[in-house]
């Protein structure tokens, strides 16, 4: 589902996604995807919700939750309320300045932070990495991921958790007290 450069969808009255893998995207000034009324997304195995709102685009889930087949990116100038989201797969701040206040846990939960980017977590106070391998990576100058109230985080037991920072880039995680097992690779 795609609005680029001024175009809009309108689905204000779907309230759920029971299966399959959805890509919806807003590019450009004026680009809506409108998905006011989604409460949940119930994709299985592989299967994954995208939304990306980017260049002055909305996307519109203000009553949505989230979930742990839910990756949220917003670029710079885009538009998505994240609030209220309470799980993720995946966030992804490029360019824009990404706060999830709704996360209270991110168990195997991935974050990026590109561009000049600032993504940042308040509410969580722990991590557990997942399978699979998890990344936290702000890359660039001025980009961050911003986790001030992890105190304690471990790393996967047999996938690694990825702790990067590139390029001019910060991951600041600095009321951590303890990292306490698994695999932990900067």
């Amino acid at each position: 589902v795609r609005a680029l450069n001024g175009g809009q969808v309108v689905l204000s009255n779907v309230t759920a996604i029971p299966s399959g893998s959805v890509d919806i995207l807003a590019d450009g000034t004026g680009s809506v995807v409108d998905l006011t009324a989604l409460r949940d997304y119930s994709g299985s195995g592989g299967q994954q919700l995208q939304l990306e709102a980017r260049n002055n685009g909305a996307v519109l889930v203000p009553q949505f939750g989230g979930g742990p087949r839910v990756t949220v990116t917003v670029g710079k100038g885009g538009v998505m309320p994240v609030a209220q989201m309470t799980g993720l797969l995946n966030a992804t701040a490029n360019g824009a300045a990404l706060t999830l206040s709704g996360l209270m846990t991110m168990d195997g939960v991935a974050l990026y932070a590109n561009s000049g980017g600032v993504l940042t977590v308040p509410g969580v106070g722990s991590f557990q990495a997942g399978g699979g391998g998890q990344h936290w990576e702000a890359s660039g100058a001025g980009s961050q991921i911003l986790l001030p109230a992890l105190t304690s985080f471990t790393g996967g037991s047999n996938t690694w958790l990825y702790v990067r920072a590139l390029n001019g880039g910060q991951v600041v995680l600095s009321n951590v007290t303890a990292i306490a097992d698994g695999y932990v690779r900067g």
